[in-house]
């Protein structure tokens, strides 16, 4: 073929017959390149037709009514619906004159019509009637499935072996997980036994960041740039790994059934829709995510478990949201608006919740208690001239405690703007130091009884400082710190018959502490000098000038041992560990570990920790190379009834002889133990010194050849030679059966 150009159009291709090339295929020919190969853009944005069935609703399980009640059924259910957005058209079907059980419900838009579908699905109308609703377009997916459609594959079953075999050990020990290193982390776990713990297993690099157990010891968790993975185990291996990139923290549910974990935005552009995701620990499987709402609670865990994982809440823009965990839906399908909600926290027992809602305008605050699922405030107190509140929980359940900070004075402007004096005055520490001292702030303790009848409130003014709170895990007291720069400690008491609050002890300190410990069990309470940094204000006056100065004090480590379980409550022991930085009891309550860990910017004393006993006598102390943390591993809910451990301590004194014949026969064999060990080392650098010895008279000939055939061992003669002999009495103890 040739081209040429025709005389009027330059452009036109022509053949060399000087006709125009034709471009269709033969008749016989077959083409077997499809439009999706071709075009496949083209027809993604192809037209369709549409029927409108993403726009309906088919809602199942409705009132069966005659044409005498169809109107009100019609106006309930528009009510209901309009909630969604706007409603094109409701469609009743019949039968017989009544109507089928089942509606039709067309919205102006899809995303209105999916809404209404998953909201409304579960929706009680009544209790003879709950909604089961679809869109109608999925009942043409399940009618005609996909053609390549594979049936999902059952998961193999991983045999994790016993996850709680520790709690399994003859002598009820317990372990524990201690973590070192700057850079390269190692963690290891250890059995707490004596005189020298047992190590289980090390790892280097285990984690990221600090590790943690998860609230009943089954798992431990590390963290890592990919995600969060669960450890347990006799030998800790891995049981599930959930891949969460730049994952900064989580939390792990009270029933250990799931774990929730938070990766935070890296930059504008982060997608935050994912940002927290819950996870279903045994499975791994995603339950559900949840994007970063900038009006959350301000510090971590944005989400609350309730005490058995049955609830999840959070705060949103005074609105607060709770979860089952069963769906992962909201409870009754709505949200909780709640007009100036601050803070709330779950009971550790049962499904109530108290938070505290801070003062609008001319309206009060208020803390309030509130039953689950019911949503109901069973007990609730207004509070004027609130500042802040912190909810305090007893372990047990049995009480409750609002710390309310209130101000002294309030005052409305003209502009109708309410404003709140503070009241402040300057103590004079000495003659060149001046502490600027707020006096206008009162604290206020309001408990909560719950276990009595309509939840009687008790209030209580405390008129320094509360620098520290805390209940005792089981009992009826609690025991606060208050002052400022020199700190007491005031134990109080709850009755119940009448319900009151009683001071029952006043312990004036020398030292200062900030902290307070219970002992898991209770009766035994530490308070503690907690290294940390008191700003002081100092200033002078010169030339009509404010010049701030910043002077800091650390804490000096005090620890004060405490007995409550006597009638006279007693100071049992003072200790002191220099620049501690934590405090933390075994599950027990026998054993006190206080430690500093080089993550503490303002440590002060050696990295390590040191070990006690509920009486404070010192049995253990380590220093750690670069020592970064000492945590126990919890223990279970004992399956014990309560009145059983009643019976148990009530005749301990049964119990007391066999426990101390055991430890007796424990530290025996650990004697015996060490002495094989001494015993096994001095055979072994004998029989090395005998084969130096033998080394040394081979190489004979060779030295004097070195040395002019001249014999020198002489000189090294035994003349010259000292040994030292050291005896060790030892003693073996043989008990007959």
């Amino acid at each position: 073929m040739a081209t040429g150009e025709h005389e009027d159009d330059p452009n036109k291709v022509l053949t060399d017959d000087g006709e125009e090339p034709s471009f269709s295929d033969p008749e016989d020919y077959v083409d077997n390149c499809t439009d999706e190969e071709l075009i496949p853009d083209l027809l993604k944005v192809k037209p369709v037709d549409d029927d409108g069935s993403h726009f309906v609703i088919v809602v199942d399980n409705i009132p069966k009514v005659g044409p005498d009640r169809l109107p009100k059924l019609k106006a309930i259910m528009g009510k209901i619906f309009a909630k969604f957005g706007k409603v094109v058209e409701e469609f009743y079907p019949l039968s017989n004159n009544e109507t089928k059980g089942y509606c039709f419900v067309e919205f102006g838009s899809k995303t209105n019509a999916e809404e209404a579908a998953v909201v409304l699905n579960g929706y009680k109308l009544d209790k003879n009637h709950t909604f089961v609703v679809n869109l109608e377009n999925e009942f043409e997916k399940y009618n005609n499935p996909e053609p390549n459609f594979q049936k999902p594959v059952a998961r193999p079953y991983k045999d994790n072996g016993n996850l709680k075999s520790w709690l399994l050990n003859e002598e009820c020990i317990d372990q524990f997980v201690m973590q070192s290193g700057f850079l390269d982390f190692k963690a290891g776990t250890y059995w707490n036994t004596f005189p020298e713990p047992t190590l289980i297993c090390e790892k280097k690099n285990w984690s990221e960041t600090s590790v943690q157990w998860s609230p009943q010891g089954t798992y431990l968790a590390s963290v890592h740039n990919q995600g969060i993975a669960l450890w347990g185990g006799k030998d800790f291996v891995r049981i599930n790994r959930f891949c969460h990139p730049n994952v900064s923290s989580y939390d792990i549910s009270p029933c250990e059934k799931y774990i929730i974990t938070f990766s935070a935005p890296k930059s504008d552009n982060f997608d935050s829709s994912n940002s927290v995701i819950v996870w279903e620990i045994f499975s791994g499987d995603k339950k559900r995510s949840f994007p970063l709402n900038p009006n959350m609670i301000k510090s971590w865990p944005y989400y609350k478990w309730s005490y058995d994982g049955k609830f999840l809440a959070t705060l949103k823009d005074e609105t607060l949201c709770i979860y089952e965990t069963e769906t992962f839906a909201l409870l009754g399908k709505k949200t909780m608006p709640i007009e100036g909600i601050r803070d709330f926290e779950w009971s550790p027992t049962d499904d109530h919740l108290a938070y505290w809602v801070s003062e609008r305008g001319h309206a009060p605050g208020r803390v309030a208690l509130m039953k689950l699922p019911e949503k109901l405030d069973i007990r609730s107190k207004n509070m004027f001239n609130m500042a802040e509140a912190t909810i305090y929980w007893q372990k047990c359940g049995d009480n409750l405690c609002f710390k309310v900070d209130r101000y002294a004075k309030k005052k409305e402007e003209k502009c109708g703007e309410i404003k709140y004096s503070i009241k402040s005055e300057f103590c004079e520490v000495n003659c060149y130091i001046y502490v600027f001292v707020f006096k206008g702030i009162s604290h206020h303790l309001e408990v909560f009884h719950i276990r009595e009848k309509e939840v009687p409130v008790t209030s209580l003014e405390v008129k320094e400082n509360i620098q520290a709170f805390s209940w005792e895990p089981h009992g009826f007291k609690f025991a606060i710190i208050v002052g400022d720069l020199k700190t007491t400690v005031v134990i109080y008491g709850v009755r119940s018959n009448p319900v009151s609050v009683v001071q029952l002890r006043i312990l004036e300190q020398k030292n200062t502490v900030n902290a307070i410990y219970w002992a898991p069990i209770g009766h035994h309470v530490v308070f503690v000098g907690l290294k940390g940094y008191e700003v002081w204000f100092v200033f002078c006056f010169l030339l009509l000038l404010f010049v701030f100065f910043y002077m800091c004090r650390a804490s000096n480590g005090a620890l004060v041992f405490v007995d409550t379980n006597v009638q006279d409550i007693i100071v049992a022991n003072q200790q002191e560990h220099p620049g501690l930085t934590h405090v933390e009891w075994d599950p027990t309550g026998r054993y006190l570990v206080t430690s500093v860990s080089i993550w503490a910017p303002n440590r002060g004393g050696d990295c390590g920790y040191v070990m006690w006993n509920f009486q404070g006598r010192m049995l253990q102390k380590k220093s750690v190379e670069e020592f970064c943390l000492f945590s126990w591993r919890p223990r279970p809910k004992p399956l014990l009834s309560d009145s059983f451990i009643k019976y148990v301590k009530k005749n301990l004194k049964k119990y007391t002889a066999q426990f101390e014949e055991r430890d007796r026969q424990v530290l025996l064999k650990a004697s015996e133990e060490i002495i094989s060990r001494r015993r096994e080392m001095y055979e072994k650098f004998q029989t090395l010194l005998e084969l130096r010895r033998e080394e040394w008279f081979a190489e004979k000939p060779i030295r004097m050849k070195l040395r002019g055939d001249e014999d020198t061992d002489d000189l090294f003669g035994e003349e010259n030679t000292f040994v030292e002999e050291c005896e060790v009495f030892l003693s073996k103890e043989v008990i007959l059966e």
